[in-house]
């Protein structure tokens, strides 16, 4: 999804007028931003150390308001943000608190391959950066891979990580298990590192509902692909009592739990649920992080038109998931549904 500046409301622009991120009633980046088009120059965007500094709060206060509805503009002012850092403050904490949203905003205007190359820097060993932003890193850096067909760099990243991490406790590890064991479907490969659903116990003692459901999905999802329909039936019902326990917005940022739950039961013969679920999908994808599950989701519901014979509605789902995600990336996901089928 690509935002654009018209998105923003100029009554937004009123509590960041005294840090220079809005100029009178139309949204701009500051004057040192590189404006082309109406949106900043693409290139630079690590610290330079040049013009004058807007304040690091103020600019990302500012990004985060207009994030979801114009991620370009929000990419405008992180960038000049970065370029008004003094050289010493390079990988210092403002740096970091800086390049982090700009990674999301890039991956949410569709700039996929300029946000995964930030957040390889982002994630080198060098960088020091706190637990919870590591965490939140790595975690959009797998989706953005996965995001570009790039699950078997997805799943090499969350099987590094997990093995960096060991037996340390935090509450992103059960979250990259089942990352990590969903981009090995997406790949071809069963799951490995570890069994998902080994991942159910850790986020239910992290009171992570959300990831508990998606290991449960997952799990029935691999037992159904091993013919193990039956055990499948029972994982996946308890899955979607924890996905039917929850608000509409809780899973949005984890909308690719539902493809697969709703994968799952495809594969289980659970038609109507499957489509309750794939369809749940679509409305609650996106919002504040990149998410690669749409295209996902269209397929998977493709695939079950055509089982119920809606040829014309599910050639035009795969036609809207190309659109989304390419052809490359799409003809992998279909083919892999296929040869589950």
């Amino acid at each position: 999804m690509v935002g654009n500046e018209s998105a923003v409301h100029p009554e937004q622009a009123r509590p960041y007028e005294g840090a220079g991120i809005w100029r009178g009633p139309v949204p701009r980046a500051p004057r040192h931003g590189g404006e082309r088009g109406g949106v900043c120059d693409r290139g630079g965007g690590h610290g330079g150390g040049h013009g004058e500094d807007h304040g690091a709060p103020a600019v990302l206060a500012a990004a985060e308001v207009v994030m979801r509805s114009a991620p370009e503009t929000a990419v405008c002012w992180l960038r000049a943000a970065l370029s008004a850092l003094p050289p010493e403050h390079r990988d210092g904490p403002r740096h970091v608190s800086l390049l982090e949203p700009l990674s999301r905003a890039l991956a949410l205007a569709g700039r996929l391959e300029e946000s995964r190359d930030l957040l390889r820097e982002i994630t080198r060993p060098a960088l020091r950066l706190p637990g919870a932003v590591r965490t939140s890193a790595v975690a959009r850096y797998a989706r953005v891979e996965c995001g570009l067909g790039n699950y078997g760099a997805a799943r090499a990243l969350l099987g590094a990580e997990l093995a960096r991490l060991g037996d340390a406790p935090s509450r992103g590890t059960a979250a990259f298990v089942v990352g990590h064991g969903i981009a090995s479907v997406l790949d071809g490969r069963p799951p490995e590192h570890p069994a998902p659903e080994r991942a159910r116990w850790p986020a239910r003692r992290n009171g992570d509902p959300v990831t508990e459901a998606g290991a449960l999905a997952l799990a029935g999802l691999c037992e159904t692909l091993t013919g193990r329909i039956e055990a499948a039936r029972d994982t996946l019902t308890a899955s979607a009592a924890i996905m039917e326990g929850l608000t509409e917005a809780e899973p949005a940022p984890h909308a690719e739990y539902l493809a697969v739950l709703g994968w799952g039961e495809i594969l289980a013969g659970r038609f109507p649920e499957a489509e309750r679920h794939l369809r749940r999908g679509l409305r609650v994808v996106g919002g504040d992080e990149f998410s690669y599950a749409e295209p996902v989701l269209l397929v998977a519901l493709s695939h079950l038109g055509l089982r119920a014979g809606t040829v014309a509605e599910a050639g035009r789902l795969t036609s809207e998931a190309r659109r989304l995600a390419g052809r490359r990336v799409v003809e992998r996901i279909a083919a892999l549904a296929s040869r589950s089928w």
